[in-house]
């Protein structure tokens, strides 16, 4: 563990590369983002899911054609893959009724539908949500698909044998780990049950899945296996909290019934300077795997989502938002200036917008209203389109006030903005599409400082702004010097338990950044270790 390591460790050993924002990306720049962490050392990727596990190969494979794997790693350690297993989605059947089956005899068990091999239920299969499915001309075709979650054998064995990752052609050097993930859905049916039973029932499903991935183990197909849970950060009270206990009982039992020791090697854990439960969590089960060193001998702790929060604690469908300030041109100069450096908005966004707002004011045509000329139906539709236009512009403007996350953002801009302006007009000239355009290039520079100055606000005086609450804790006393990344990566790297950091980029700097923000950490650390070993040695002596 990370706070018992008299190693001198660097910055490579501790941060690990997310692999959850990978689809958000140009296929190009995420092969930049790998290589970035792989020229630097970093030997712990995590893929993404939904297409992820391919898009990292590519990627790993690309690196290595062009020798941008870099040579500084301890030892030619073998790269880890962690690859997350659980969740999948099945869609509607096309072309035939549904015909509803029991999907297991299990009294929580999903109904299934019966349709092609393609797409197909399994036993313990737990139904999670119903998702929009693509228009269909068929009119007995379902409508929507289906999510649903498994960590039960034979879900175990089809997902491994179907993982890109896991075939003749994947590189011998990379070691690849998968991660139960939230196995605590499993018991998403059992709200009204008594905790003890669905850690009962958490127990059972563990115990099966961490047999069925020994199996894996032993067959040479993985190299280890683990769990990550947003479960394990939830409040003993929540019904969808993993206890920590629990894990440990599966893999007792696996170990007696197996007669060795049980090679889960990683469970991540949620914390984060607004989540904190994770940060007890990690220490008990520390305490607890040190107490029992032959249990999970080869376990090491990660850190997920250190920078990342979700207001619900990730188990419903809440916008995240990032712990992070942004670099951006504060000024018509177009320098760039980091937004905790920052007093107001860009320059820029206040061009743009008055920009923009001058250009729907529709002067002319309210003009030849006011001196009685009668307007045409196409002045009457320009006419309330630039007031709606306004409207929505002065809208955009206001919400800035208390934006900070990057998902609603994105949500309100091509849900609802985009799609207004679409149906408002049916077409514009080019001074209207470059109007609108350097608004919204200006925008997306005054949201990433809006979403800074609001996460900043929401950390030093909580949600009312101002008076403490419960529900978060507050940091009076974050520096405006400090940024927030380096405030979220400081706060989890003091607490001394994670092994590992997990955390997602967007940009290849982002990586540098982080990599830095960790090894001057580490840096400070070991200086005062040092000082508090002599000094406790002086004592000795004396």
């Amino acid at each position: 563990m990370l706070r018992n390591n008299t190693v001198t460790l660097q910055a490579r050993d501790v941060l690990a590369l997310g692999g959850h924002k990978w689809s958000q990306m140009e296929p190009a720049r995420y092969q930049e983002l790998v290589q970035a962490a792989l020229q630097q050392g970093v030997t712990t990727l995590e893929a993404g899911q939904d297409g992820g596990e391919a898009a990292l190969l590519q990627a790993y494979q690309h690196a290595q054609m062009h020798q941008l794997t870099g040579t500084d790693r301890p030892n030619n350690q073998a790269v880890t893959v962690l690859t997350r297993v659980g969740y999948r989605t099945i869609a509607p059947p096309r072309g035939e009724a549904d015909v509803v089956a029991s999907a297991s005899q299990n009294d929580d068990a999903v109904r299934s539908t019966t349709h092609s091999p393609a797409t197909f239920f399994l036993p313990l299969d737990i139904h999670v949500e119903d998702i929009p499915a693509p228009e269909s001309t068929d009119p007995k075709a379902a409508t929507k698909s289906q999510v649903v979650h498994n960590v039960g054998k034979e879900y175990l064995q089809k997902a491994i044998r179907a993982s890109p990752l896991l075939n003749t052609t994947t590189p011998h050097d990379l070691r690849i780990v998968p991660l139960l993930h939230n196995p605590e859905v499993q018991v998403i049916l059992m709200q009204d049950k008594s905790p003890e039973q669905r850690q009962n029932r958490l127990k059972e499903r563990l115990q099966d899945a961490f047999l069925a991935l020994e199996e894996q183990i032993q067959a040479g197909t993985i190299a280890s296996y683990g769990i990550a849970s947003n479960g394990l950060g939830l409040p003993s009270t929540h019904p969808l909290h993993l206890d920590y206990r629990t894990i440990l009982q599966a893999a007792a039992h696996v170990r007696d019934t197996l007669g060795h020791a049980v090679r889960l090697s990683v469970v991540q854990i949620p914390a984060n300077v607004l989540e904190t439960n994770g940060l007890a969590v990690a220490r008990d089960l520390h305490a607890a795997v040190s107490a029992d060193p032959d249990l999970l001998p080869h376990l090491e702790l990660h850190c997920m989502r250190p920078l990342t929060c979700y207001p619900d604690a990730g188990t419903g469908t809440g916008h995240p938002f990032v712990v992070a300030d942004y670099q951006i041109p504060a000024t018509m100069e177009k320098k760039l200036s980091w937004t905790n450096e920052m007093t107001a908005p860009p320059e820029l966004y206040d061009v743009a917008l008055k920009s923009a707002l001058q250009h729907f004011d529709a002067e002319e045509i309210l003009q030849a209203k006011q001196d009685g000329i009668e307007l045409s139906a196409d002045q009457r539709e320009t006419l309330d389109g630039c007031k709606l236009l306004q409207s929505l512009l002065h809208d955009v403007d206001v919400g800035l006030d208390n934006l900070r996350s990057f998902r609603a953002h994105e949500h309100d801009l091509y849900q609802k903005i985009i799609p207004l302006i679409h149906d408002t007009f049916e077409s514009y000239d080019d001074e209207t599409a470059r109007v609108l355009q350097s608004f919204f290039a200006a925008y997306s520079m005054a949201v990433r400082y809006a979403i800074a100055r609001n996460t900043r606000k929401l950390l030093q005086h909580g949600e009312n702004h101002g008076k403490r609450t419960k529900e978060v804790p507050v940091y009076e006393d974050l520096p405006p010097t400090t940024r927030l990344q380096e405030f979220g990566l400081d706060f989890v790297l003091k607490a001394k338990v994670f092994d590992k950091l997990v955390v997602g980029c967007r940009q290849p700097d982002q990586i540098l950044d982080d990599l830095d923000i960790v090894q001057r950490f580490l840096d400070g650390k070991l200086n005062v270790m040092e000082e508090k070993d002599t000094q406790d040695q002086s004592t000795t002596d004396q």
